[in-house]
């Protein structure tokens, strides 16, 4: 039986690490993770799906992190096919609904990156709600290096 537990051990701590969806209170964090980074890579972006099983409506106000400037952002594509990011300063998840944060939509922007985010491990992002308060949710890092968000940025034209 000895000979089992450290291998319960790393199981029950494997299963942790990629099961990634939180519930706090009527918000559910679903599937919350981010690309890989290089280093001298200085921004990352996050995504997640958070639903809302509560009878009223919650909204994010605000998003931190320890080892970034983690800001709510929002992907547009103007009519000449232009693309370009904005903060925003709230997101309403809906009562009995969900908003899903994906690229060319909304996302969690990670700026002047204080390390390299490392595939396979994960990090703490403090998700601000109105009624919920500040909740922890536990990020996983996806291997290949900044592959989360390719936007076709073109160039204005004059």
């Amino acid at each position: 039986m000895k000979s089992l537990l450290p291998f319960a051990t790393a199981l029950a701590l494997a299963t942790a690490a990629h099961s990634a969806d939180q519930t706090v209170g009527g918000l559910t964090f679903v599937h919350p993770h981010a690309a890989a980074t290089r280093p001298a890579q200085l921004s990352d972006a996050g995504y997640l799906t958070i639903r809302n099983t509560g009878d009223q409506p919650d909204v994010l106000t605000g998003i931190s992190a320890p080892f970034a400037d983690a800001q709510l952002h929002v992907t547009k594509v103007d009519a000449n096919g232009i693309s370009t990011m904005a903060p925003v300063a709230s997101l309403e998840v809906p009562a009995h609904g969900a908003v899903e944060m994906k690229p060319g939509g909304y996302h969690i922007m990670m700026m002047g990156l204080s390390r390299v985010l490392e595939p396979g491990t994960m990090v703490p992002l403090t998700l601000t709600f109105k009624n919920a308060g500040k909740v922890t949710v536990p990020f996983r890092i996806d291997g290949g290096a900044a592959g989360a968000m390719k936007m076709d940025m073109k160039a204005p034209s004059n």
